[in-house]
Protein backbone atom coordinates (compact mmCIF):
# COMPACT_ATOMS: atom_id res chain seq x y z
CA UNK A 1 0.00 0.00 0.00
CA UNK A 2 2.95 2.49 1.09
CA UNK A 3 3.97 1.93 -2.62
CA UNK A 4 1.11 3.13 -4.19
CA UNK A 5 0.94 6.19 -1.78
CA UNK A 6 4.12 7.08 -2.72
CA UNK A 7 3.29 6.89 -6.54
CA UNK A 8 0.67 9.17 -5.78
CA UNK A 9 2.86 11.67 -4.17
CA UNK A 10 5.33 11.80 -6.56
CA UNK A 11 2.62 12.43 -9.53
CA UNK A 12 1.50 15.29 -7.24
CA UNK A 13 4.87 16.77 -7.02
CA UNK A 14 5.68 16.27 -10.80
CA UNK A 15 2.24 18.27 -11.63
CA UNK A 16 3.08 20.60 -9.50
CA UNK A 17 6.39 21.09 -10.77
CA UNK A 18 5.22 21.39 -13.66
CA UNK A 19 1.84 24.06 -13.02
CA UNK A 20 4.52 26.32 -11.90
CA UNK A 21 6.98 26.45 -14.90
CA UNK A 22 3.99 26.46 -16.61
CA UNK A 23 2.03 29.09 -15.45
CA UNK A 24 5.11 31.27 -14.68
CA UNK A 25 6.02 34.70 -16.62
CA UNK A 26 7.77 33.32 -19.80
CA UNK A 27 6.80 29.70 -18.75
CA UNK A 28 6.77 26.78 -21.57
CA UNK A 29 4.83 23.80 -21.94
CA UNK A 30 8.28 22.09 -22.94
CA UNK A 31 10.41 23.14 -20.07
CA UNK A 32 6.88 22.16 -17.59
CA UNK A 33 7.23 18.78 -18.95
CA UNK A 34 10.82 18.37 -18.81
CA UNK A 35 10.58 19.32 -14.92
CA UNK A 36 7.60 16.58 -14.15
CA UNK A 37 9.95 14.03 -15.85
CA UNK A 38 12.98 15.32 -13.94
CA UNK A 39 10.48 14.74 -10.54
CA UNK A 40 9.62 11.46 -11.59
CA UNK A 41 12.80 9.88 -12.40
CA UNK A 42 14.54 10.91 -9.65
CA UNK A 43 11.77 9.44 -7.53
CA UNK A 44 12.01 6.05 -10.08
CA UNK A 45 8.57 6.94 -11.47
CA UNK A 46 8.13 3.99 -14.71
CA UNK A 47 6.24 5.25 -17.00
CA UNK A 48 4.62 8.37 -16.19
CA UNK A 49 2.69 10.76 -18.64
CA UNK A 50 2.04 14.23 -18.23
CA UNK A 51 -0.59 16.04 -19.94
CA UNK A 52 -1.13 20.00 -19.85
CA UNK A 53 -4.18 21.82 -20.89
CA UNK A 54 -4.80 24.07 -22.47
CA UNK A 55 -1.76 24.16 -24.40
CA UNK A 56 0.82 26.76 -22.81
CA UNK A 57 2.13 29.17 -25.65
CA UNK A 58 3.46 32.91 -25.66
CA UNK A 59 0.05 34.30 -26.23
CA UNK A 60 -1.85 33.13 -23.45
CA UNK A 61 -3.51 35.21 -21.68
CA UNK A 62 -2.84 36.49 -17.67
CA UNK A 63 -5.69 34.73 -15.64
CA UNK A 64 -6.23 31.40 -17.56
CA UNK A 65 -6.16 28.60 -15.12
CA UNK A 66 -3.47 25.57 -16.69
CA UNK A 67 -4.14 22.28 -15.69
CA UNK A 68 -1.64 19.63 -15.28
CA UNK A 69 -2.81 15.65 -15.17
CA UNK A 70 0.17 13.21 -14.46
CA UNK A 71 -1.06 9.63 -14.37
CA UNK A 72 1.22 6.81 -13.20
CA UNK A 73 0.89 3.36 -14.34
CA UNK A 74 0.54 1.10 -10.90
CA UNK A 75 1.43 -1.89 -12.73
CA UNK A 76 5.09 -0.69 -13.18
CA UNK A 77 5.35 1.21 -9.63
CA UNK A 78 3.39 -0.71 -7.05
CA UNK A 79 6.49 -3.12 -5.21
CA UNK A 80 3.95 -6.00 -5.91
CA UNK A 81 0.67 -4.89 -4.98
CA UNK A 82 -0.91 -5.98 -8.09
CA UNK A 83 -1.54 -9.26 -5.96
CA UNK A 84 -3.89 -7.36 -4.43
CA UNK A 85 -5.33 -4.94 -6.74
CA UNK A 86 -6.05 -5.29 -10.55
CA UNK A 87 -3.33 -2.17 -12.24
CA UNK A 88 -4.77 0.82 -12.28
CA UNK A 89 -3.71 4.25 -13.10
CA UNK A 90 -2.95 6.71 -10.19
CA UNK A 91 -4.06 9.97 -11.27
CA UNK A 92 -3.18 13.87 -9.71
CA UNK A 93 -4.23 16.94 -11.17
CA UNK A 94 -2.49 20.22 -10.27
CA UNK A 95 -4.55 23.56 -11.77
CA UNK A 96 -3.04 27.17 -11.41
CA UNK A 97 -3.37 30.49 -12.63
CA UNK A 98 -1.37 32.06 -15.80
CA UNK A 99 0.41 34.97 -14.05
Amino acid sequence: MSHGIFAKQAGTAAAYEAARLATSTGGTEIAARQRADEVLNAMNIDGGTVQITPEVNATMSRGTVVTVTVQIPSELNSGGLNFIMPPRQITTSIAMVKL
